[in-house]
């Protein structure tokens, strides 16, 4: 079945089907030859069929030249249509429910001159129902027909034959027909249009008015499309039926498949989903948005049209943020000003209503709810509010005051004449007297200061304390207005007055403090504004205890508010630690059993704590073994083979077996001569039996696997794993429904000690690494979960041999596929089975252990391949002729030939049982990509741009990596050296490219001209990383992975004038490999590599060199022994510090997802969630439809009970995509944040991709999003 079938039946939701098509040898070219009989048959189901021919019938029409008009509906379409600026009419406007997105339309206003273009033919009367041929419309015009004959005889097109071809057909798809698109060509080639309108395209522009010359260089087709493209969407606008329904063009993906099979029937070699893939969503958790080179060229169209003025983007919601909206950016949100005014004004009615009702809040509950009160500027908001609800009586108060200062002292002279306290007389005649004089400032504060003299106080009970209070006059008086003498008072004065309000049980008001030494000196004025629970609580504690003590006064739930300030991973408690420390178990035994029972299990209690200790300290990296027993011998007096007795009996240490290879002489020294001995080469090999039955007997390992492992062969037209690539589903068939497991293994050689020292080759090891692909990815790129196999000197290989020296290894694959290992878990009891999946490594070290060539510049250097090497350096492409096969395989092996079979010997792992050469060898995208070609075209691109166009300097450069933000990329790039980048080798790691890679468009975007024809280069390169990088592809996706590396070798060799090296030529096995084994960025040397550096740490931490190789196996084996002894894998959960979560938070996100008060709710700074680390400020993608994905930024991060994360996000404003910096356009909006997703339960195993932070650069006016 072609790849073309297994597409249609994806897009029509029919990929179910794939194999059952397959099976009965279904093709493109038997399809339409399919009766409704056996049509039942293929397809039982009597929806799914319905579907099918309803499709299948669109398919026909479209293949006989038949199209029905746009306006009928097409089942054929996959999702939501892809929006154009063209209008044409009969396509009605869509919208989906997603705030998100934009809608391009055009803004009749703005189009100069549109009366003049009346002379234009109404276009919106062509018929757009019968598609034209596309081999028809290419031999109409001379141009046309250049490109025919340029590639239709090879069928085959080049990287700019495609973009001329994407052109025009997207041009054409605009204007509906190619005789529609033949007369605007001709009206432009001519000078046509009678108007006054003057068009720019670069260096080249052209009137519409009288005949004109073009100046510069003649245009191609391509170009003169895309200008007309232009004035073709504005003349489409003027007919009056456009102008009275849809301001939008959105053009079909069923449309777009339509033009891209064609381009298939004229160019046979051309693949359709090199120009469209449809959007595919698998459900919620799994969506592939659209992609292909015609979409590519709609965006660009609709992006310059954006820019240009043309059409502008209408949000789908409202700019202004409703009141509910806006009441919660308040309630969370006190910066910026000018949003807290924005945000005020528009809730003023709704707060007031509420606050002016019977169920109004306190003043302390009112500003806790609206933080921006408790700013320096909060009192403007009051201000505000009082003009609204009392229109005139903004200035009352001043106006009258001397009025009612006089009215106050008055009434205070009363008051003083009825009270017999001597104490408040006096006050009270201080502040008359202080009002007669002529100072207004302390008269005013007077008159104040005697209203709370003036009012009788009431009693106030506690609801928590149930204490009564009545306050005295000078409580009321110092609860309003409290003057001290010095600053030094201030914090005093605070202090004792909450204190007091929480020992009777009461919230602390408002209130004011002036400072000063009298009345009539008074310095500084302070409005306090205190809850003392909020995170602005002035007071400061020096004890947690008394911190503890203080908050229970107000918060019920006091665990939820108070954590550690520490890192720590979400664990489980221990029923051992729990018996130990529950006092009040009651068990209905005698005290003598009670007593008998406790000291039994303590003592195995103590026992196991010690073996955890001693565990964990073996299996730290920087800790020797000989510090360990330091250790312990100022603790315990336990030898050191007791120990690793006491582990072996345990069951959870695997000694490493040490394997004899053969002899050496050694010198030695006896009686102070030096003579030669002989001695044994040995190597260290670990009993991978061993190993796996004890990893999948640890907790949920074999079931998470097997459930995963279930998911994966249920999932059909997605590759996220190498059980569904095409190699493994062929094994399946020998496996007689035995569970069988597939296994990778890694080999390479490094350095264990100083890599530029003396000894660097001695010491210098070979290492083979074991790994299970099918487990959960956030469990398979944990280092602890590949295991070492075989550890061993390099040089030993190279005087031995690879079968003296991987025999072990060989043994034990043959001995795990046939006996298998026996598993003894309450979910599972039986046999799990072992086979070797694919060997890895990088180039060399694949070649050295399989037999292949070791010299990259010989003539046969490929092991997928018989390319020659003077072909291999100009050929773009993949030749299926040329590849390996086993046949001639053994041909070449009697041939004996280094330089015309590129086989040095026969390969040994040819042992292993139904092991497979051609189909079992893996590639490593790290080395071929990122060290390879990456650094080649990065450098090329560099030169050229600095030293040639001199478009910017070295030092610009530099200076915007070093200060460029990241984001939550941890592997920044180096500052590059003009040394290194002539020299074509950029000194940067792998991961420090990628990082590179993906920003270098931010970085020097914006002093690059759109279309530059060089920056093609690092678009097509940027494309192919996207795809090799991606953990899930669909099957289509190999086509358009084909081309791009085609051409990025193409780009390559004519612009560098250079020819390919070696690693260019095995990317374009890459589609390939991707197909019988799933996403390579699941097996390529990052990792494995990763794994060196545990054992280049251990053997730094010791100067013992006798035996390196059994150091290190040892302390390998000790580091598993630690995960064994715990009995399971490292949480998928992990958090870091907490934070204080203020009660408004707390309780609203309580109500807002319902939560029991019983589970602790905290707020934290970040979470670790199955590999992936998601902080504040962390762009996540929230949801993806066909047009563009929908971004959240993280504005706060909280933990429900044990397991459960919150996101309160920011939703973004996706623009679009741009592909000349190759990365979304977003726009920030005012006001939008709410939780995602409710939250989320770490048993799912769907989680948010983590992107880097958006970045404001290159001049762009909005912000960006890296992918």
């Amino acid at each position: 079945m072609s790849d073309d079938l297994a597409d249609f039946l994806t897009a029509w939701d029919l990929s179910q089907y794939i194999e059952t098509f397959r099976a009965n040898d279904i093709d493109m070219k038997t399809l339409p030859c399919l009766t409704e009989n056996m049509i039942k048959e293929l397809i039982p189901v009597i929806g799914h069929r319905a579907r099918f021919l309803s499709n299948l019938e669109q398919w026909k029409l479209i293949i006989q030249g038949s199209m029905p008009s746009i306006n009928e509906s097409s089942s054929i379409d996959i999702g939501t249509d892809i929006l154009l600026v063209d209008n044409i009419s009969s396509i009605p406007s869509q919208s989906t429910s997603t705030s998100t997105s934009t809608v391009e339309s055009i803004d009749l206003s703005n189009v100069p001159n549109l009366s003049n273009l009346s002379n234009v033919p109404n276009l919106s009367n062509i018929s757009s129902s019968k598609p034209t041929n596309l081999l028809v419309y290419l031999q109409s015009t001379n141009e046309d027909r250049s490109l025919l004959a340029a590639y239709q005889e090879t069928g085959l097109l080049d990287s700019v034959g495609r973009k001329r071809l994407c052109n025009l057909d997207t041009v054409r798809d605009y204007n509906g027909t190619a005789q529609h698109m033949r007369f605007l060509s001709c009206a432009a080639g001519d000078g046509g249009w009678s108007g006054q309108g003057r068009f720019h395209q670069g260096e080249r522009q052209f009137s519409l008015g009288t005949p004109t010359p073009l100046i510069g260089p003649p245009m191609t087709l391509a170009d003169l499309a895309q200008i007309v493209s232009s004035h073709q969407c504005m003349s489409t606008l003027h007919s009056d039926k456009c102008m009275s329904t849809s301001k939008t063009h959105k053009v079909s993906s069923s449309r777009l498949q339509e033009l891209a099979y064609e381009i298939t029937t004229v160019f046979n070699k051309e693949r359709t989903p090199t120009y469209f893939i449809p959007y595919l969503s698998y459900g919620p958790g799994l969506k592939r948005a659209a992609k292909g080179k015609l979409l590519d060229c709609l965006n660009n169209k609709r992006r310059e049209f954006r820019k240009s003025g043309i059409i502008r983007s209408l949000k789908r919601n409202n700019d202004i943020a409703s009141v509910e909206d806006s009441l919660n950016w308040l309630h969370n949100s006190s910066d910026p000003w000018s949003l807290v005014e924005q945000h005020w004004n528009t809730t003023a009615i709704t707060r007031l209503k509420q606050q002016l009702s019977t169920n109004g809040l306190s003043i302390t509950s009112y500003m806790t709810q609206y933080p921006a009160l408790k700013k320096p500027s909060g009192y403007f908001l009051i201000f505000k509010d009082f003009d609204i609800a009392y229109p005139g009586f903004s200035d009352k108060l001043f106006q009258n005051l001397p009025l009612y200062k006089n009215k106050i002292f008055s009434l205070t002279a009363d008051k003083i004449k009825k009270t017999k306290e001597h104490s408040i007389n006096q006050i009270l005649k201080d502040y008359v007297q202080l009002g007669a004089e002529n100072n207004e400032e302390a008269s005013n504060i007077s008159a104040f200061l005697c209203i709370p003299f003036l009012i009788g106080a009431t009693v106030s009970k506690s609801k928590k304390t149930k204490l009564q209070w009545k306050p005295s006059k000078l409580e009321m008086r110092d609860g309003f207005i409290t003057h001290v003498r010095s600053n030094a008072e201030v914090q005093e004065t605070l202090s004792r007055k909450q204190e007091k309000l929480l020992g009777l049980g009461h919230t602390q008001q408002p209130f004011i403090i002036i400072v000063g030494p009298t009345l009539s000196e008074i310095s500084n004025y302070f409005v306090v504004v205190d809850d003392c629970i909020e995170e602005e609580c002035s007071r400061s504690f020096y004890l947690k205890n008394s911190f503890r003590k203080h908050l229970s006064k107000h918060c019920n739930n006091l665990t939820d508010l108070i954590q550690s300030s520490t890192s720590h991973p979400i664990i489980e408690s221990s029923s051992d630690l729990d018996f130990i420390f529950n006092t009040n178990v009651s068990d209905p035994v005698t005290s003598n059993e009670v007593e008998c029972k406790q000291f039994i299990a303590l003592d195995k209690i103590l026992n196991q704590i010690i073996i955890k200790f001693l565990s964990s300290l073996y299996a730290n990296p920087i800790i020797p073994r000989n510090t360990v027993q330091i250790v312990v011998d100022g603790q315990i007096s336990v030898e050191k083979h007791k120990r690793f007795n006491n582990f072996a009996t345990q069951g959870t240490f695997v000694e490493p077996e040490e394997k004899v290879i053969g002899q050496r002489l050694n010198s030695v020294k006896k009686d102070g001569l030096t003579i030669l001995e002989p001695c044994n080469c040995t190597e260290q090999f670990i009993p991978l039996r061993s190993v796996l039955q004890k990893f999948f007997s640890l907790e949920n390992v074999l079931t998470e696997t097997l459930d995963y492992k279930k998911k994966l062969e249920n999932d059909s037209g997605i590759l996220t794993n190498f059980i569904q690539g095409t190699y493994w589903r062929s094994r399946i068939i020998n496996h007689d429904g035995r569970i069988v497991f597939p296994l990778f293994m890694y080999f390479d050689d490094y350095e264990s000690g100083n890599v530029l020292g003396s000894h660097s080759s001695i010491h210098k090891l070979g290492a083979v690494y074991v790994a299970v692909p099918c487990i959960p990815p956030y469990r398979l790129t944990t280092l602890s979960n590949i295991f070492l196999a075989l550890l061993f000197h390099s040089s030993d290989r190279t005087q031995f041999g690879n079968k003296i020296i991987f025999n072990p290894v060989i043994d034990e694959f043959n001995y795990l596929m046939t006996n298998g290992v026996d598993i003894n878990i309450p979910q599972f009891k039986g046999k799990l089975y072992f086979e070797l999946g694919l060997i890895l490594g990088d180039n060399l070290g694949i070649h050295s252990i399989t037999g292949f060539t070791e010299s990259f510049s010989s003539n046969l250097c490929c092991r997928i391949c018989t390319v020659a090497k003077v072909d291999m350096k100009i050929q773009c492409y993949e030749n299926k002729n040329l590849l390996r096969h086993y046949e001639q395989y053994l041909l070449d092996l009697e041939k004996n030939d280094l330089h015309t079979t590129g086989l040095k010997e026969k390969c040994i792992w040819l042992e292993i049982k139904d092991f497979n050469l051609f189909d079992q060898i893996g590639v490593d995208i790290m080395h071929d990509m990122f060290e390879g070609c990456a650094k080649y075209i990065i450098s090329f691109i560099l030169v050229y741009y600095i030293k040639e166009l001199k478009l910017f300097s070295l030092e610009i450069l530099n200076d915007r990596i070093y200060g460029f933000d990241f984001g939550p990329e941890n592997n920044k790039p180096c500052l590059l050296s003009m040394d290194h980048i002539n020299a074509g080798k950029i000194r940067q790691s792998a991961s420090e490219m990628i990082t590179l890679i993906r920003c270098f468009g931010l970085l020097i975007g914006d002093f690059v001209p759109i279309g530059e024809p060089i920056w093609d280069l690092y678009l097509t390169m940027r494309k192919v990383v996207d795809i090799v990088l991606s953990t899930s592809l669909e099957e289509s996706s190999c086509s358009l992975l084909e081309t791009l590396i085609g051409e990025m070798n193409e780009l390559y060799i004519k612009y560098s004038k250079n020819t390919l090296k070696p690693k260019f030529h095995f990317l374009t096995h890459y589609p390939l490999i991707i197909k019988k084994f799933g996403p390579v960025v699941h097996f390529w040397s990052m990792r494995y590599e990763a794994k060196h550096r545990i054992s280049k740490i251990s053997a730094r931490s010791s100067f013992n060199r006798r035996n390196i190789c059994k150091t290190l196996a040892i302390k390998h084996q000790l580091q598993l022994n630690d995960i064994f002894t715990k009995g399971l894998l490292c949480h998928s959960l992990v958090i870091g510090p907490s934070k204080i979560l203020n009660c408004s938070k707390y309780n609203l996100i309580k109500s807002e997802f319902n939560l029991s008060t019983n589970e602790p709710l905290i707020r934290i700074s970040w979470a670790e969630l199955k590999g992936t680390r998601y902080k504040v400020n962390s762009i996540l993608t929230k949801d993806l439809d066909d047009d563009n994905p929908q971004f959240v930024s993280v504005k706060d991060i909280f933990m429900y009970g044990s397991d459960k994360i919150i996101f309160e996000c920011k939703l973004l404003n996706t623009v679009g995509f741009n592909e000349h910096l190759h990365a979304f356009e977003i726009e920030i909006p005012v006001s939008n944040v709410f939780p995602l997703p409710g939250f989320i339960n770490i048993s799912n195993t769907k989680h948010y991709k983590c992107y880097s932070r958006w970045s404001k650069i290159c001049n762009s006016s909005r912000p960006i999003i890296i992918l």
